[in-house]
Order: C-alpha cells, then structure tokens, then sequence
C-alpha cells in the first residue's frame, strides 16, 4: 500500500475512486522528484506563484522539489517537519487518455493510467467523461 499525501492508495484501494478524461495533455516536470516521509525535516524556499499551496523544498537525500504546504508543519527557521508521506511523482498524460482517480491534494490529482504508471496531474487537466 502507497500513501500518497496522507491518503492510502495501492492496488484494491480503488473504492471511492471515479474515471477521468485528460482534455489537455500534461508533461512530467522532474525526472527525480522529491519523496518524504512523515517526520521527516525539510528546507524550506519560495512558494510557487501558479499554485500557491506548494513550497520548494529539498530533503535530506538532497533532492529538491514542491511538497504542498498543508503537509508540512514550519518552524520558523526555513525548515519544516512533513505530517504525511508525499511523492512529487508528476503522470505524463495526453488529451484523451482516461485515468483513475486516487487522491486529490491542492489542485492537482493523483491518477493512475491505463498502464499501470502512477503520479499527479493538475486538475485542470481532468474532466469527467461525457
């Protein structure tokens, strides 16, 4: 079982979940994106300006990536504690393709592809079928 920003989601965990079309494609941004785990402590820089919720913020293991703010507890001093795993893993998608919905967090949607491939996508890039 995967927790992907504080949810649960695997294989039989699809309880809930719905189907979406892509009507505007979307390509993965980083090719190593951050992964953190609860109680795990982070550096913390800017926050993005198209989605406001995330903050840049580079692990341990020294890699760097945005993590939404909601998952993290600041302290004051640049760094923060993680309260839930988080996996930065984007989902290249092309308009048309369907994608099982997992998990939503701060405008973006944690899909499943018809192969199996996993990651985030925006919302904006979701719709309901007709």
């Amino acid at each position: 079982m995967k927790v992907v920003g504080g949810l649960e989601a695997g294989p039989g965990s699809f309880a809930g979940t719905m189907i979406q079309i892509v009507i505007e494609s979307w390509k993965a941004t980083y090719q190593d994106p951050i992964i953190v785990n609860p109680g795990e402590r982070v550096s913390v820089g800017r926050r993005d300006t198209e989605w406001t919720d995330f903050l840049w913020c580079r692990s341990s293991t020294g890699l760097a990536g945005w993590i939404p703010a909601s998952i993290l507890e600041p302290d004051g001093r640049g760094r923060a504690l993680v309260l839930s795993a988080y996996d930065a893993r984007e989902l290249t998608v092309g308009e048309g393709d369907r994608v099982r919905t997992i998990a939503s967090l701060a405008e973006w949607t944690w899909c499943e592809a018809a192969d199996g491939r996993t990651g985030w996508v925006p919302d904006r890039c979701l719709a309901d079928p007709r």
